[in-house]
């Protein structure tokens, strides 16, 4: 689908607090319990599937084509379906959190399964959401945060995009299936308009699903037949993705007496989760526990860089950067290719005062990944640290014409050209930093600018 970006995953996992704050141990000691059904026990379902990407149909064709399967497979009701189109903005992070919040009024949230199918273009940022002049990104956080807002215990998230395979272990766990459409560093295909179906959704939503109600099976019956699709087409694989969902599973076959009670304090510490939990902690702003979760997520995948990366990210957050610096340069042997991690090793030399270092940091994830805008930002910020407000000023503008809705550059920008003397042009960003987020005014009222 969409070409990539550079890796960024500095990031902590918000909400899913309700389960991961209770797994306060490192260790296997405590028996896991069962949870108590009736004998005939069967779950409801409801359908949340939007198509976020409105240049081209056929998002809004699959989406609401996978809903439809999903309901008639698994009886979900409601099913709730939104896409952009080029004129629509239908389908957009709010409008997804309100629709996670609003199946989850319909269902028992303990026990029954909440679908949750996207697709769009993708990276490894997360899923583009594109609607008439809204341009927008989806990430890992995002989808995590608004999941774990809902009171919705066990969900099964399904994602049709190029990358999508960067949801996989902030998201899965026991009570949490995760299936997407590509790897985190491979595209998917079969995104054009005119067309019904991905091919992802074609070969798992319009095929296997119609075969069997067995999750398990349905993903490897698409997996082979998207491999043999690739391979006729000359196309690289995509390699999709399947994990978590061990109670899905169990709740589906009608296996209660499988079921694992995750719910209880300290059971259920399967060490290939651990990602996922210091993702939970961090965004709790528990971070000796996230930085804990992510040493035994380390352990579990000693070659897994972003877990050294986030790991960085929480011995940042404390003020430890050199800590936080020998992460972010392991993740970078590990995959030279995370900009993420340059930019947040560059992050924490700016930090420790190493403006040269800093900067060579930012220039390295820019070349990686030239369209973020907040790393010229962070760059133009160690050069201003520096005192070269001009070449500052130049990343400031960069930033601003690749993210026009990004408050802090023009705040930045303003105090660069504040420096300079060059107080109107100074005033001018102040007031659209002012404008885009008012958070600011008192800051800036604080150096005695009048707006």
């Amino acid at each position: 689908m969409k070409t990539a970006t550079g890796l960024r995953m500095a990031i902590h996992r918000t909400g899913g607090i309700r389960r991961a704050s209770r797994l306060v141990a490192l260790f296997f000691a405590i028996a896991p319990a069962s949870v108590s059904y009736g004998a005939e026990f069967t779950p409801k379902a409801a359908v949340v599937s939007f198509g976020l990407y409105g240049d081209q149909n056929v998002f809004e064709s699959e989406a609401k084509g996978a809903a439809r399967i999903v309901a008639e497979r698994f009886g979900a009701a409601p099913s709730i379906v939104r896409a952009n189109t080029r004129s629509r903005e239908d389908a957009t992070r709010e409008t997804l959190a309100a629709a996670l919040q609003s199946a989850a009024k319909a269902i028992d949230v303990q026990n029954d399964i909440l679908f949750v199918i996207l697709t769009s273009h993708g990276s490894q940022a997360g899923l583009e959401v594109k609607a008439g002049t809204r341009d927008e990104t989806l990430s890992p956080l995002n989808l995590v945060t608004a999941l774990d807002d809902t009171p919705v215990r066990r969900r099964v998230v399904i994602i049709s995009a190029c990358y999508s395979g960067v949801f996989v272990r902030p998201l899965a766990d026991p009570d949490t299936l995760v299936i997407t459409a590509a790897d985190a560093d491979h595209s998917s295909f079969g995104c054009k308009n005119g067309n019904d179906w991905t091919y992802f959704g074609d070969a798992f939503f319009n095929i296997a699903l119609r075969r069997t109600a067995n999750l398990r099976d349905a993903f490897a019956q698409a997996s082979a037949l998207i491999r043999k699709r690739e391979r006729q087409r000359g196309l690289a694989a995509s390699n999709p993705q399947m994990a978590g969902g061990e109670n899905i599973e169990h709740l589906l076959k009608g296996e209660v007496d499988r079921i694992i009670d995750y719910s209880r304090e300290g059971s259920g510490l399967d060490p290939k989760y651990a990602f996922s939990r210091g993702f939970a902690y961090g965004a709790k702003g528990d971070i000796d526990h996230a930085i804990a979760e992510y040493a035994e997520a380390i352990r579990f995948d000693p070659r897994y860089p972003i877990a050294y990366n986030n790991r960085g990210v929480a011995y940042g957050a404390k003020g430890d950067n050199d800590h936080a610096i020998a992460d972010y340069t392991e993740a970078i042997r590990l995959n030279p290719k995370v900009a993420s991690a340059y930019a947040n090793r560059g992050r924490a030399y700016r930090a420790k005062g190493d403006y040269e270092r800093a900067i060579a940091d930012y220039t390295k994830a820019i070349r990686l990944d030239s369209k973020y805008a907040a790393f010229y930002n962070n760059r133009g910020l160690a050069y201003a640290a520096k005192g070269d407000n001009d070449r500052a000023i130049a990343d400031y503008t960069e930033a601003i014409r690749l993210d026009p809705k990004l408050a802090n550059a023009y705040d930045n920008r303003g105090r660069a050209y504040r420096a300079k003397g060059k107080n109107d042009r100074a005033v001018r960003d102040f007031k659209e930093a002012v404008r885009l987020d008012p958070e600011l005014a008192p800051a800036l009222k604080a150096l005695g600018i009048e707006l």
